[in-house]
């Protein structure tokens, strides 16, 4: 789901992160529940939304998981839990070859495909380190648990990738 734009001017897409919630709500609904029993805030709900990339696996992943952190209702602290756990397993998988590749990727949305770095590419794409949109435009992004893993590229960086 494509809860975000582009890079590199990705910003919030309303449309997205709403049918993320009413993924929520369908759950919710179910068991006779509603936001509030969830969550301790709009701010949380909107934050393990983002958190999740917009893959609906992992959005009912992450919301098991921060109930398991510490109980209902989920707060900003379990869902920072969720983030460390999440960030630490990719950070066990992450290689510096994948550098480059998740630099142009964080740049412009561009996934570099050659000979030479397809098994990369693989690695990424099936880990999820990098999403794929295709709601629009194919697009990718990095996944929101390894941003703070990959180092901003630097303005020649930007400019080779153009």
């Amino acid at each position: 789901v494509k809860i975000r734009t582009r890079p590199p001017r990705s910003r919030s897409d309303k449309v997205g992160v709403n049918k993320m919630k009413d993924m929520i709500d369908a759950r919710l609904s179910a068991v006779g529940a509603s936001h509030p029993d969830l969550f301790d805030s709009d701010k949380t709900c909107d934050a393990l939304i983002r958190l999740t990339g917009g893959q609906p696996k992992e959005l009912m992943t992450f919301v098991r998981e921060g109930i398991v952190t510490h109980g209902l209702p989920i707060t900003a602290d379990s869902l920072e839990r969720v983030r460390l756990e999440g960030r630490r397993e990719y950070a066990r998988f992450l290689r510096d070859d994948h550098r480059a590749v998740l630099q142009t990727v964080r740049a412009n949305g561009k996934l570099p495909r050659s000979e030479k770095n397809e098994r990369i590419v693989r690695e990424l794409i099936d880990s999820r380190a990098v999403l794929q949109y295709v709601n629009d435009d194919e697009w990718y992004g990095l996944n929101p648990l390894i941003e703070d893993l990959v180092p901003k590229p630097s303005a020649q960086t930007k400019r080779r990738s153009k």
